[in-house]
């Protein structure tokens, strides 16, 4: 099933922006925020991982329902994680698409990397 991915701060976000390598960065970045009902449709709980993929990337997040999100719309914090799945792509406004990104979600067995990692993976340099 599609989604519309929503980009933007949060509280948890912003308190540990400044240690971006930290744990605590990256769980609070590596969480997809979705209304319960479409958890409910997907077969999923608080705490499981999921595989979110758009035209432009993939990766594994950690799944956490919240009611006050809207059906067939999730929320990830920014972070390196979301972006991996935004394209660079502007449409000429010079702002990439961090409110209306489509991707799809299914359940997986595999770990979410580390911000290391992921950034490795992609092709980052070793620090």
């Amino acid at each position: 099933m599609k989604y519309i991915m929503l980009t933007g701060r949060s509280i948890k976000q912003g308190e540990s922006i400044e240690q971006k390598l930290s744990q605590n960065y990256s769980l609070i970045t590596s969480t997809c925020f979705m209304n319960l009902l479409d958890m409910v449709n997907l077969e999923l709980e608080d705490g499981e991982n999921i595989r979110a993929i758009s035209d432009s990337g993939s990766v594994v997040f950690h799944v956490a329902g919240d009611e006050g999100l809207k059906s067939g719309t999730v929320f990830i914090p920014y972070g390196p994680y979301c972006n991996m799945l935004i394209s660079e792509l502007t449409h000429g406004s010079g702002m990439p698409d961090f409110k209306s990104c489509e991707i799809e979600i299914g359940r997986t067995d595999e770990n979410v990397l580390s911000v290391i990692d992921l950034l490795s993976e992609a092709g980052g340099k070793e620090l």
